[in-house]
């Protein structure tokens, strides 16, 4: 029987990520994923900024659909791999302190004492 694994959603409007920052985007969601089942699914997207202020600026976005609440990180570089992988690692750091506060909630006041 084949475990249900979250969908992965990718959205690159027109924007170049290199093959080996795609292969290091895919390692960590796997990681993430890995003895896992409070992500549902994913979002990464990167996009150019526009205008005169931001010419030549990417902005990358990854949501990830978490129980019990989502995790969303934004990240803006002038390459289009360095805003995804700085994204990425702010949602890491996000499911790392979610998953650890889950974990010890009985570390909490006030938990469990009724």
């Amino acid at each position: 029987m084949e475990a249900n694994l979250p969908s992965v959603e990718y959205h690159f409007d027109d924007v170049h990520v290199p093959r080996i920052v795609l292969q290091r985007i895919h390692r960590r969601v796997d990681k993430w994923l890995k003895g896992h089942t409070d992500i549902t699914g994913a979002s990464i997207a990167v996009r150019e900024e526009s205008g005169a202020n931001t010419a030549h600026t990417f902005k990358a976005r990854v949501v990830l659909y978490h129980r019990p609440e989502n995790i969303a990180a934004t990240s803006s570089r002038e390459q289009a791999g360095e805003a995804v992988l700085s994204a990425m690692d702010a949602a890491e750091r996000q499911l790392r302190e979610t998953r650890d506060m889950l974990r010890e909630r009985w570390k909490r006041p006030g938990v469990g004492a009724e």
